[in-house]
């Protein structure tokens, strides 16, 4: 949980710093920031196999949608700021692997075995 929250600040500081018109004071910031670490929390959900019965969607990146239409920002800048929010998920999700699942140090080589797959 402490994982998803500092990868939801990253990556909500990460839109601001390059769509500056997200932002516009703590309030903004805290709102795309709480969207950002739901939707990391909700990644790492799904990706475990825990989110079957959630919604897709949770409150939080809908309360920043009704404030960026509220500020009148545009559906473009909405647009890149999900796709910059996505590459920095995705940049720390394998980051984190690189970090915690361990190096096969032999090539992974599909073969006749229940799982169809072995190290060599």
């Amino acid at each position: 949980m402490e994982w998803a929250c500092e990868v939801g600040g990253s990556m909500a500081t990460r839109i601001i710093g390059e769509i500056p018109e997200l932002g516009g004071g703590t309030e903004q910031f805290d709102t795309l920031r709480m969207g950002t670490e739901s939707s990391a929390i909700r990644s790492l959900l799904w990706i475990s196999g825990f989110a079957d019965s959630l919604p897709a969607v949770t409150e939080e990146p809908l309360a920043g949608v009704r404030e960026f239409v509220r500020r009148s920002v545009s559906l473009d800048q909405v647009l890149r700021g999900i796709r910059l929010g996505h590459a920095q998920l995705s940049t720390s999700f394998m980051t984190a692997c690189r970090e915690l699942v361990p190096r096969v140090s032999a090539p992974i080589k599909c073969r006749s075995s229940p799982t169809g797959c072995s190290s060599t």
